[in-house]
């Protein structure tokens, strides 16, 4: 019973683990819901601090500041329009070829070189966010899930906002399946 026990758990520090990112500190779990809609373009999330983000087209140069964010788009399908990430994301391999950026103390000048149509954080120290904003440069912040319902839902809302909502519902659909599987 106890091997059981700690196989769930096991697996579920690992989903978690997945979706993990640095958040402000702030203590905001809640996680953004897609917009309604067909799901094309545009489209309008809130981010996690109740901003709201227009993304017009489908991103072609993401800049993410989370190793997780980096996980969750190649997962997805949407690795390709990854043009930087953090000094953190390792995995998959396709991040070590990418250029790095600080995710504790992002350089606004730094992420703006890169001409990003789309910025994730999960971290925004001196109004990153706002800056990227007078920049015109959309960017949505997510911080942590508290629990696996806001993992998959943060997992939609990057599938929404990257593009690639069925592969992200097919991506939490499996995760489900699996886990269920175990318990």
């Amino acid at each position: 019973m106890k091997k059981w026990l700690l196989l769930v758990i096991v697996v579920i520090a690992g989903t978690l683990f997945l979706a993990c990112s640095d958040d402000d500190g702030d203590g905001a779990t809640s996680t953004p819901a897609p917009s309604e809609g067909s799901g094309g373009f545009p489209v309008t999330v809130t981010d996690d601090t109740g901003a709201e983000a227009t993304i017009e087209s489908q991103p072609k140069a993401i800049v993410t500041l989370s190793p997780s964010f980096a996980e969750v788009l190649f997962a997805i399908g949407a690795g390709d329009a990854v043009v930087a990430v953090d000094e953190n994301s390792d995995y998959p391999a396709e991040t070590e070829a990418l250029p790095k950026l600080s995710g504790f103390e992002p350089s606004l000048e730094a992420i703006v070189a890169f001409e990003p149509d789309l910025v994730l954080l999960s971290f925004d120290p001196s109004g990153l966010t706002g800056s990227l904003e007078e920049l015109g440069i959309p960017s949505l912040f997510l911080a942590n899930p508290s629990d696996l319902e806001g993992v998959y839902a943060q997992i939609e809302t990057i599938g929404k906002v990257s593009g690639h909502l069925e592969e992200a519902e097919a991506v939490t659909a499996d995760m489900e399946t699996e886990i269920a599987a175990i318990v």
